[in-house]
């Protein structure tokens, strides 16, 4: 089974386990079923992953407890699976609220504003992401990239277990593309890393290129579509900037339109 299918079946175990809970439990959880059977359809389709075959396994496995173990120790596994879930997607939101964070934001963070960010959140990877996208080409060769060696710092300060939880966005765009001026070992972990995903789908180095290719054909079109200025801002101009913390008020972010 691949790690793909692994992990889909990891998240449709959260949601089954979910569903007993909230019909068998008096247990109040702060997630739903819902939130994760939305993260399943937005995974499987991203991965192009059945959920009969999630089900076929995991119907497999709870019928293996049952037979040994029996039921009462069957739904003792199901709650206890449900609030492991819990915990796990309520970390989820914190890492999505982060990415929201850093996408919501329109004009280009600076590489101190990105750094605090990750000091905040310690979410490297939405960092990584929206580096690439602001940068859908890398580096300029002549020139000094500040934020993609903070980049590469953040790859060699993650280490091979944890770039891992970097985007197929991230990961083949720094394949793809130049963002550090000199900085073997992240350039190393990098490539591997790129590798075991071609292995994982087993993709040939062809096949490889193909989807690099495409990946990074898709990042230029995102960005190209976000500096696009939106439905009904003609003759308007929208600044958005970080207005710092007074006595007694957090720093917060301040948008200000004008017209042109």
């Amino acid at each position: 089974m691949s790690e793909e299918q692994q992990e889909a079946v990891l998240i449709y175990e959260c949601g089954k386990s979910l569903v007993w809970a909230e019909a068998y439990s008096d247990e109040v959880l702060r997630v739903t079923s819902d939130e994760v059977w939305a993260h399943f359809d937005q995974f499987a389709a991203s991965h192009t992953i059945g959920e009969a075959k999630a089900a076929i396994a995991l119907d497999g496995y709870w019928q293996e407890v049952y037979d040994e173990d029996g039921a009462e120790e069957l739904t003792s596994m199901i709650m206890m699976t449900a609030l492991s879930c819990e915990d796990k997607y309520l970390k989820r939101r914190e890492q999505v609220a982060a990415a929201s964070e850093v996408n919501r934001l329109v004009r280009e963070l600076s590489v101190e504003q990105l750094q605090s960010l990750f000091e905040r959140t310690g979410d490297a990877s939405s960092v990584a992401d929206y580096i690439v996208h602001q940068m859908p080409k890398g580096k300029d060769p002549f020139a000094d990239s500040p934020r993609g060696e903070l980049l590469g710092r953040l790859v060699v300060d993650a280490g091979s277990d944890g770039i891992r939880r970097f985007s197929d966005a991230a990961i083949l765009a720094m394949v793809g593309a130049r963002y550090w001026q000199y900085n073997p070992p992240a350039t190393r972990l990098i490539d591997a890393e790129y590798r075991r995903r071609l292995r994982a789908r087993n993709y040939s180095e062809a096949q490889g290129r193909s989807w690099t290719q495409r990946a990074a054909a898709d990042r230029a079109e995102q960005a190209r579509l976000a500096k696009a200025k939106p439905v009904g801002s003609i003759g308007k101009h929208c600044d958005k900037y970080l207005e710092p913390a007074g006595p007694g008020t957090p720093a917060a972010w301040v948008t200000k339109c004008s017209s042109r």
